[in-house]
């Protein structure tokens, strides 16, 4: 009987992130499984039983993309951030030997859609879809900060940063409006982002599972901020950098924020988690800081 979820997917080697990677990228799989050969290509898999398992255009239709990223060109704004979304997802929960290959195992999938879709990319980034790429959360609790060496030092605004799986936001298309204040700086590897910085007015952030509800001086909640790692919500001031703004009523908007704290150097901050606040809960402080 076939299982490709059980015998292909789920199987050590296929939880290997260098292995996601050259799947994405050939042409064509062999599978040698325990149970049965399993022969993978742009089509569907075909199954040693002669069962026959078709591609829909669904995410993994992507996947299975003979000349990847070929199909992501017709396929739309909408399903190509949803694509990207779920194949970096996929791909940060997936075993590394050195964590710090966490940046390389992708380096060659990054390449590939950045080129497709003609735009600079940094660190799983990509500037098409800048905003969307960098709201990403920790999904796994005992996430870390990975120790790179100097000479391969990762942004604190990409999930490169940190071990463990991770999650995008989900956003509807048009419902935010995105700030025109942020790009990538203009150093090598793009290592940095440009963005006004901002400060909390009137919140307090409380702990609330794995999440801090930031409170007014009456207990009502008005956003939520989520830590990338364990231990970066202590004993430092929080800013943060407005990515975008929910449209509709104007009591009613929210900003999509990173929280950032400064370095040792002026004009210079660090990502250390991501949140939703009340628009009226942000004032802005200063315009063109570096986010490293």
């Amino acid at each position: 009987m076939d299982d490709f979820e059980k015998d292909v997917e789920q199987a050590g080697l296929n939880k290997r992130a260098w292995v996601m990677q050259e799947r994405v990228l050939a042409k064509r799989t062999i599978h040698f499984s325990a149970n049965q050969t399993y022969w993978e290509c742009g089509e569907g898999v075909y199954c040693e039983d002669l069962t026959i398992m078709k591609s829909t255009p669904r995410k993994n239709y992507f996947s299975l993309d003979p000349s990847f990223p070929d199909r992501l060109l017709i396929a739309g704004s909408v399903r190509t951030v949803e694509f990207i979304h779920f194949l970096f997802e996929n791909y940060s929960k997936r075993g590394l030997t050195k964590d710090t290959d966490r940046c390389v195992a992708a380096s060659g999938l990054e390449a590939r859609i950045a080129g497709a879709l003609h735009c600079k990319s940094s660190y799983g980034i990509f500037e098409k879809f800048l905003h969307r790429t960098l709201l990403w959360q920790a999904s796994d609790k005992d996430t870390m900060h990975i120790a790179y060496d100097n000479n391969q030092k990762v942004p604190s605004w990409s999930w490169m940063a940190c071990s463990g799986g991770v999650r995008f936001m989900e956003i509807e298309m048009g419902s935010v409006s995105w700030l025109k204040a942020l790009a990538f700086g203009a150093e090598r590897n793009y290592a940095a982002l440009i963005a006004d910085v901002g400060e909390f007015r009137h919140v307090t952030p409380r702990p609330d599972a794995n999440r801090y509800t930031l409170a007014d001086l009456s207990g009502n909640g008005k956003g939520w901020i989520q830590y990338d790692v364990e231990g970066d919500e202590s004993g430092r001031r929080d800013y943060c950098v407005v990515i975008g703004r929910t449209r509709g009523i104007i009591r009613k908007r929210h900003y999509y924020i990173l929280v950032v704290v400064p370095t040792r150097e002026d004009g210079e901050y660090t990502r250390v988690g991501v949140g939703i606040v009340r628009t009226s809960c942000v004032k802005r402080l200063r315009a063109g800081v570096r986010i490293v």
